[in-house]
This record gives C-alpha cells, sequence and structure tokens, in this order.
C-alpha cells in the first residue's frame, strides 16, 4: 500500500463528530469539520453545544494530561488560556474544555513581523508591554511548577 492509500484509509477511520463526556457525564459534541488547529498533542474543535468554548482532544497516539497536572494548569493566571472541564472517551481521559478566544488575539510570533505591526500599529512600547506580561505570566506558571 503506497502513503496516498494509507492516509485515506487512516482519514476513513476518523469520525464526523466527536462525542466526549465530562467526569460527571455532561456530554460535549464537535464536528471535525469544525477544527481549528492541529498540532502534536492534538486538535482544537469548536464546541457545538456552547459557541464561547473549544475543546482540546488528543491524538490518539497520544498521551493525554493526567488529572493531576490539569488541576497545576487551573490555577494559572489569567494570562493563558486554561483548561476548565476534563473530557472523557468511556472512561479514558481524551482532552478537556477551555474557552474560546476572540477574533482579537493573534499569535506572538507576528510581534517580529515589521508589516503585522505597522498594519496593526504596534509600537516597540506596545511589544515591551506584551512581553513583559509573558514574562511575569511563565514566571507565574514555573512557580506553580508548570513548564511550558
Amino acid at each position: 500500500m503506497n502513503q496516498t492509500n494509507d492516509m485515506t484509509a487512516m482519514l476513513a477511520t476518523v469520525p464526523a463528530v466527536i462525542r466526549l463526556t465530562t467526569s460527571y457525564g455532561k456530554p460535549y459534541m464537535a464536528k471535525t469539520s469544525n477544527e481549528f488547529i492541529r498540532g502534536g498533542e492534538g486538535r482544537i474543535l469548536r464546541c457545538d453545544e456552547d459557541p464561547k468554548l473549544a475543546l482540546k482532544v488528543y491524538h490518539p497516539t497520544r498521551t493525554p494530561l493526567t488529572e493531576d497536572r490539569f488541576k497545576h494548569l487551573t490555577k494559572l493566571n489569567d494570562a493563558f488560556v486554561k483548561p476548565k472541564e476534563l473530557l472523557y472517551d468511556g472512561n479514558e481521559l481524551a482532552g478537556f474544555t477551555m474557552e474560546l478566544l476572540s477574533k482579537d488575539y493573534f499569535n506572538i510570533q507576528n510581534l517580529l513581523q515589521k508589516e503585522f505591526c505597522r498594519n496593526n500599529g504596534v509600537t516597540l512600547d506596545t511589544k515591551l508591554k506584551i512581553f513583559r506580561k509573558l514574562i511575569d505570566a511563565v514566571k507565574h506558571a514555573h512557580a506553580l511548577g508548570i513548564v511550558i
């Protein structure tokens, strides 16, 4: 079987809808077509039940965060998007809910691009304020024992 057929076979096994529940049985659902981004750990999808939430769903081949790590992450300050509720697929930890970011959020790497800064009126002073807040947020996370 060639690589194209392997990919086609793998995609055929991905459900069109992901259904997960919290530890107390509250259901959450997301269409795979509502995926925002996919990374090494998993993917972020828009939540069908609550337009203010997103679901982080771990790839089946990745070990999801532990309940202890989840508790640590919920203690982060407001500079971070924090997990709200753990999500399970049956008895298996599969991901978590989190606040859906507003359209005002952008990738911090954009601050290093002259064109982005020029087009959005981002001054050097604004960049310095953002990076100082980021440093404080990372210090806060490290004080909680969280490595980012």
